[in-house]
């Protein structure tokens, strides 16, 4: 692949996850505040780090010269901080779903009458 072709895939995934964590994020602040669960609690608190870890990799695609020289010896180490977020922020988010799916089961099962 051509740089200039990878340099666009990166670019456009770049813009493809902030317009969607941003839009993840909004839902579940509207789910928060309709219903006030738990579950949509640590989604919105999930959908926020997922955002701000958009930013920093589109921080880091749209100017990486400027943010190797602008941190210079330290870019490293806030390099490998971003990168393990991004596993830490994923297992927040499994545990949301995780809620959000147990609650599902227990409300369909208790409208039929089988919990």
């Amino acid at each position: 692949m051509a740089p200039e072709t990878f340099r666009l895939v990166q670019l456009i995934a770049s813009c493809a996850f902030l317009v969607g964590d941003l839009y993840l994020l909004g839902l579940w602040i509207y789910a928060v505040v309709r219903t006030r669960l738990i579950f949509f609690w640590i989604l919105a608190l999930a959908g926020l780090c997922y955002l701000l870890l958009a930013i920093v990799n589109a921080v880091l695609v749209f100017g990486p010269e400027q943010v190797r020289n602008s941190l210079g010896s330290q870019f490293t180490t806030v390099y490998a901080v971003f990168l393990l977020c991004q596993p830490f922020n994923l297992v927040l988010a499994a545990i949301g779903h995780t809620v959000l799916v147990n609650w599902v089961i227990r409300a369909a099962a208790a409208g039929r009458g089988d919990l």
